[in-house]
C-alpha cells in the first residue's frame, strides 16, 4: 500500500480466486489446516470520516456463508442444504430426486424420482428409491434380558402356563414349556369369549381377560386368547412365527393386531384355514410373514387365535413377532411411464384420462370416473355402484356377439342369427330371433305370440304345436286333462225305478261340447206308453221328464250320444285288474283301489274268484279312486276280485 494511504492508487483486480481453483464449476471451501492462502488476502474496509479496517478473505467466506449463498453466475453448490422458509426458483431447476422427509408435507411422504431433468418419467412409491434397510430385524426372540418392555396375555390365557412364552436360553427356546388356554373353545374350534373364569378356576367376577365385567371393548377386539408384547421403541411388522405344542391344539385362524396406546388396535396380519399339515414338525419354528413391511409403526403386538383345529384349547411353545425400526426398500423399477406409481394410491376429485388405460390388479374406486378412449381389463371387475356406458358392449374378440343400447331399445346378439330385443318406444315389446327371423313375441298387454307378430291372446301359436300332457280348467273350476284324437260315440242302457216323472242320466263320458241325444223306452213288464221328452242337456248329462210318473218298474232308457265337434276332455277309459283279497280278523269291508284315479266315478263291474266257498257280496262306496266291497260274512281264506271300471 502506498504510504499516502490513498485508495485509489491501489491496484485493481477483476477476478478473486480461493485457494488457486480454476474456474467452473467454484466450491466455496472453508479452509482448514495450514492452508493459509485465504488468510494471506486481506480486505480493506473503509468508514468515511471516521478510520479504515481489515477483514482476511478466510474470514469474509466464513461470514458470508455461515447463513446465506449468493446464486449468481455458474456455481456448483455441495453439501448438505436445509431450506426452513419457503424459497421460489425463477428459472429452470434440474432435480435429481425430491423427497419429503416429514411425511407431513405437500407430497405426504412419497418419493418422486425424474429420470429426467423435465419430469418426463415421475415415479412415486418406494420402488423408486435407492436406500437400503438401514436397520435389521428389530425382535428375533422376546427374552428377559433386553428389547422389550412388558409381556401380556388375556382371553382366557392360563396363567399359570403364560410364561414359557418368553422361556429361551442363550437364544434357543426351552421345550419343556408352553402356553395354554382355558378350555374356551366351542366344539366347532370357534373361541366363546361368554365363558367366564369363574367356571374354570372357581374364582368370582372375572372374565376371560381379567376385566370385571362381561367382555368388554377390549377384549372383544380380540376375540380370541392372546398373547402380546409391548416393545420399547416402535418399528415396522414382517412377520410372527410360533414353535407349536401340541399339533390337535394349534390355531386354525389367527391374526396379530397392533396398537401404539393399548387402546386402539389395529388388525395387520390374518391367516385362517390352516391345517395341522402347515405347521412346521420338531422344534422347528413356524413363519407367518407378510409380503412386504407393514408401512405403519407400532409398539405394542398381541398374537390372537380365533379358533383351533381340534380340541377347546389354544397351547403353543413359543412365539415372537419380527420387522424393522426403520426401512426404505431398494430401488427395483425405473419409471417406464410419465407418472409411475407403485403401491396404493388415492384420488380425491376428477379424473380426466385420455388415451390407452392398462390397469394389472385390482382396482378400487370412489366416485365418478369419466373416461375417453379404450379400456382393456385383464381380470374381475367388481362394481358395486352404477355404471353407464355408450352404445356397445362387445364380447372380446367376437364383436358379433354384444349388448347394443339405444333410445328406450336393448338388443342382446350372439352371433349372426340369435338376438333378443327390448323395446319400449315401440309399445313395450320384447321380441325373440333366430336365423335373423322374430320367432316370438311378448307384447305389452302380456300376450305371447308364437310364430306370429300380432299376439291376440295371453298365447298365440300359428302352425303345429305337438303337447305330450294338456290341461284345461273344466266347469267347476279343477284342471282337467285334454285327450287327443276326435270325440267318439256313446250308447248306453239305464234302468228307471217307478215313483218318478224325472230323472238325470249320467254321460260315460264328459264331452268337449254339448253332444246330439237321442234315447228309445224300453218296458218288458207292459206298463203303459208315458210321453217323454230330454232337457237340460250338457257335455255330461241329461234329463228324460215324462208326462206321469212311472207306475211299476221295468223300464229302460237306450241312450245314443254323439258328439257335434271333434273335441274331447276325457275319451272313455276302461281300467281291467284283478285284486287280491287277504282276510283280517274282524273285518268284511275293503277298500279297492283304481289304478289310476277317474275324471268322475266309474262304472264298476266286479266277481269273485274262490276255489271253495261262494260267499255273498256288494259293492259301494265308488269313488274316482275307489270303491268298497262288502261281504256277507268275514271271509276266512284268501279270494280274488276281477273288476272292470269304465269311465
Amino acid at each position: 500500500m502506498n504510504k499516502d494511504n490513498r485508495i485509489s492508487n491501489l491496484p485493481e483486480n477483476l477476478k478473486l480466486y480461493s485457494n488457486k481453483i480454476e474456474p467452473f464449476p467454484h466450491r466455496a471451501i472453508i479452509p482448514t489446516g495450514s492452508n493459509q492462502e485465504d488468510g494471506d488476502v486481506l480486505f480493506l474496509i473503509t468508514k468515511s470520516g471516521s478510520h479504515n479496517e481489515k477483514i482476511k478473505y478466510s474470514n469474509l467466506k466464513s461470514s458470508i456463508l455461515e447463513n446465506v449463498v449468493f446464486l449468481t453466475g455458474d456455481q456448483l453448490i455441495s453439501g448438505e442444504k436445509t431450506f426452513a422458509d419457503p424459497c421460489t426458483f425463477e428459472d429452470t431447476v434440474y432435480v435429481h430426486e425430491i423427497i419429503d422427509i416429514t411425511e407431513t408435507g405437500d407430497i405426504s411422504g412419497n418419493i418422486f424420482v425424474g429420470e429426467t431433468g423435465l419430469f418426463e418419467k415421475v415415479g412415486v412409491g418406494l420402488h423408486f428409491t435407492d436406500r437400503r434397510i438401514l436397520k435389521d430385524v428389530y425382535s428375533d426372540y422376546p427374552d428377559n434380558q433386553s428389547g422389550y418392555l412388558e409381556y401380556d396375555f388375556g382371553g382366557g390365557i392360563d396363567p399359570q402356563t403364560h410364561n414359557g412364552g418368553l422361556d429361551f436360553i442363550s437364544g434357543a427356546p426351552d421345550f419343556s414349556t408352553s402356553i395354554s388356554s382355558y378350555p374356551i373353545y366351542e366344539p366347532s374350534g370357534w373361541y366363546n369369549s361368554n365363558i367366564p373364569i369363574s367356571q374354570q378356576n372357581n374364582t368370582e367376577e372375572e372374565t376371560l381377560d381379567g376385566h370385571s365385567l362381561t367382555p368388554d371393548y377390549v377384549h372383544r377386539e380380540m376375540r380370541g386368547a392372546w398373547v402380546g408384547i409391548a416393545f420399547e421403541e416402535a418399528f415396522n411388522y414382517r412377520a410372527f412365527s410360533l414353535f407349536h405344542s401340541d399339533l390337535g391344539h394349534c390355531a386354525e385362524n389367527l391374526k396379530v393386531v397392533a396398537s401404539n396406546n393399548d387402546e386402539d388396535w389395529s388388525i395387520i396380519h390374518q391367516v385362517s384355514g390352516l391345517q395341522a399339515s402347515d405347521y412346521n414338525t420338531g422344534n422347528q419354528a413356524t413363519v407367518f410373514a407378510l409380503d412386504n413391511f407393514y408401512p405403519e409403526k407400532y409398539s405394542h403386538y398381541r398374537l390372537v387365535a380365533e379358533k383351533v383345529i381340534s380340541g377347546n384349547y389354544w397351547e403353543i411353545n413359543h412365539f415372537n413377532f419380527s420387522g424393522v425400526s426403520f426401512h426404505e426398500q431398494r430401488k427395483s423399477v425405473d419409471p417406464q411411464y410419465t407418472l409411475h406409481v407403485s403401491g396404493d394410491s388415492c384420488f380425491l376429485g376428477d379424473i380426466t384420462h385420455t388415451g390407452f388405460g392398462r390397469q394389472s390388479g385390482n382396482l378400487y374406486r370412489i366416485g365418478d370416473t369419466t373416461q375417453t378412449g379404450d379400456s382393456y381389463i385383464h381380470g374381475n371387475e367388481t362394481v358395486t355402484g352404477d355404471i353407464y356406458v355408450g352404445d356397445t358392449i362387445y364380447h372380446l374378440n367376437d364383436e358379433d356377439t354384444y349388448i347394443r343400447f339405444k333410445e328406450d331399445d336393448i338388443d342382446i346378439q350372439a352371433g349372426s342369427g340369435a338376438k333378443i330385443t327390448l323395446n319400449e318406444s315401440g309399445n313395450n315389446k320384447i321380441q325373440f330371433y333366430t336365423s335373423g327371423e322374430e320367432q316370438m313375441r311378448l307384447d305389452e298387454s302380456g300376450f305371447l305370440g308364437i310364430n306370429t307378430t300380432t299376439p291376440f291372446a295371453q298365447l298365440c301359436v300359428t302352425g303345429d304345436s305337438y303337447l305330450e300332457c294338456l290341461f284345461t280348467t273344466g266347469e267347476d273350476g279343477r284342471w282337467e286333462r285334454v285327450f287327443g284324437g276326435s270325440d267318439e260315440d256313446v250308447s248306453f242302457v239305464t234302468e228307471l225305478s217307478k215313483g218318478q216323472d224325472s230323472y238325470q242320466i249320467d254321460f260315460p263320458k264328459t264331452f268337449g261340447i254339448n253332444p246330439s241325444v237321442t234315447l228309445t223306452l224300453e218296458n218288458e213288464m207292459g206298463g203303459p206308453i208315458i210321453p217323454y221328452c230330454i232337457s237340460g242337456v250338457n257335455n255330461f248329462k241329461y234329463h228324460v221328464n215324462f208326462a206321469s210318473n212311472l207306475s211299476n218298474d221295468g223300464y229302460k232308457i237306450h241312450t245314443l250320444v254323439r258328439p257335434t265337434g271333434n273335441i274331447s276332455l276325457n275319451k272313455t277309459i276302461t281300467q281291467s285288474f284283478v285284486e287280491d283279497i287277504s282276510p283280517e280278523t274282524g273285518k268284511d269291508i275293503y277298500e279297492i283301489f283304481f289304478p289310476e284315479p277317474f275324471h268322475t266315478n266309474p262304472t264298476v263291474s266286479a266277481t269273485l274268484e274262490h276255489e271253495n266257498t261262494i260267499i255273498p257280496f256288494v259293492i259301494s262306496g265308488i269313488q274316482e279312486s275307489s270303491f268298497k266291497i262288502v261281504f256277507g260274512r268275514e271271509p276266512f281264506e284268501s279270494c280274488k276280485i276281477h273288476i272292470h271300471a269304465v269311465r
